[in-house]
């Protein structure tokens, strides 16, 4: 009938969010190039392609660059936190199996609202608030005060990273003793110097840490 639906199909070791909107930018400029004689069929490559970034991170952990950052997530996480237990139908397996669900839970802009407001007179973000409500969450189920939770954060460092395609993400873990949390506000608090820890550090990759 004329119309034509193009697949893209993607590792997610290959790309992350900021990756697709640089892939759907080339992808749509290519197609304007299409239609347009003379114009060059493809934006020019970037700058640096994702090789380039691991070389880069790999000489920056040959060299030591780390160290100070690696001593700090040493002290952070000595001695390492024990599991969360969640009560559940079923045990936590051996192994790994990659099952699982998602759900999706709409809050409405009435509560959205409220947590922008909640961060703001708090001097803090949104994501801050979010993550403080869920390692509340976890310390009222288990009973437990010293909570670890892993975000993942944006490796995309340099400036050449900005049009590259690649997955330019790393995780890192966020502890926040609650022990001392009285209020919503100690809580928030609390996990606000956590977070703040994990992202001057978060250069270190994961599996170092």
């Amino acid at each position: 009938d004329g119309h034509a639906v193009l697949c893209l199909t993607v590792h997610h070791i290959a790309t992350d969010g900021e990756s697709q909107g640089i892939i759907v930018r080339d992808l749509a400029a290519a197609y304007d190039a299409a239609g347009a004689p003379g114009r060059a069929p493809w934006p020019a490559p970037p700058a640096l392609q994702y090789a380039d970034h691991a070389v880069w991170q790999h000489a920056r952990v040959a060299s030591g660059a780390l160290d100070a950052s690696l001593d700090a997530w040493a002290a952070r996480l000595e001695p390492l936190p024990e599991p969360i237990e969640l009560p559940a139908l079923r045990p936590r397996p051996a192994s790994v199996s990659g099952l699982g669900a998602d759900v999706v839970v709409t809050t409405g802009p009435a509560l959205a609202a409220r947590v922008e407001t909640f961060a703001r007179a708090n001097g803090t973000t949104t994501f801050a608030v979010l993550l403080a409500t869920y390692q509340l969450l976890l310390h009222r189920i288990t009973e437990r005060t010293d909570i670890t939770v892993g975000i993942p954060v944006t490796e995309r460092t340099l400036d050449a990273d900005a049009d590259t395609v690649g997955f330019f993400v790393n995780t890192v873990p966020v502890r926040t003793d609650l022990s001392a949390a009285a209020t919503a506000g100690d809580a928030l608090r609390a996990v606000q110097t956590s977070l703040l820890h994990a992202i001057e550090h978060a250069e270190v990759p994961f599996d170092l840490v």
